[in-house]
């Protein structure tokens, strides 16, 4: 996947890097020092998945890139790699077969395991349609496209989304723990 952001902000908890990209918003230090909590939440909630779920995999350290972008951009993606010409919430680019079964090229200490594209507008849409928190949809929408670049494919059958469901909400729940103790 091409990297179509610049500015960076890198995370790191334990096994787990989330590097976060953002052009074209005009975001206040408020909002950005909320999407760092926000962001540092997520990794600490995916090196908690990567540990208990993905031990098997002989490498130390796990990168995932998480983009912000606008419906535009959202929809290009969209249209180009999946063939559908519409706005959506949230794309996942894995750069690893399927980790999940163990179909993955680890060289070196690291994998990098693909990236995701969250537009802004929809995740805020979304928020306001089902009254919870932007935060929440966020977290809802990278750790969604985080299982689908472990592997996890909702869309292949009622048994493989009640799978991924039931991570997302595990997943989740360990974030919201971590979050009280903001």
């Amino acid at each position: 996947m091409r990297r179509i952001m610049e500015k960076e902000i890198s995370y790191t908890f334990n096994s787990f890097q989330i590097n976060f990209f953002y052009e074209g918003f005009d975001l206040k230090e408020s909002d950005l020092n909320n999407f760092r909590q926000i962001i540092l939440l997520i990794t600490q909630g995916c090196d908690f998945f990567v540990q208990k779920h993905l031990s098997f995999v002989a490498v130390d350290h796990f990168i995932m890139n998480l983009n912000l972008v606008d419906d535009k951009t959202i929809q290009s993606l969209n249209r180009d790699y999946r063939e559908k010409d519409k706005i959506t919430d949230v794309l996942s680019f894995p750069l690893q077969e399927n980790i999940r079964h163990e179909k993955y090229d680890a060289f070196g200490p690291a994998m990098e395991m693909g990236d995701l594209f969250v537009c802004y507008s929809v995740c805020q849409k979304q928020a306001k349609d089902f009254k919870i928190s932007f935060r929440d949809e966020f977290i809802h929408l990278v750790i969604h496209g985080f299982l689908h670049l472990c592997g996890y494919d909702h869309e292949i059958s009622l048994e493989e989304e009640n799978i991924m469901v039931a991570f997302e909400q595990k997943i989740i729940a360990q974030v919201s723990h971590l979050k009280k103790s903001l």
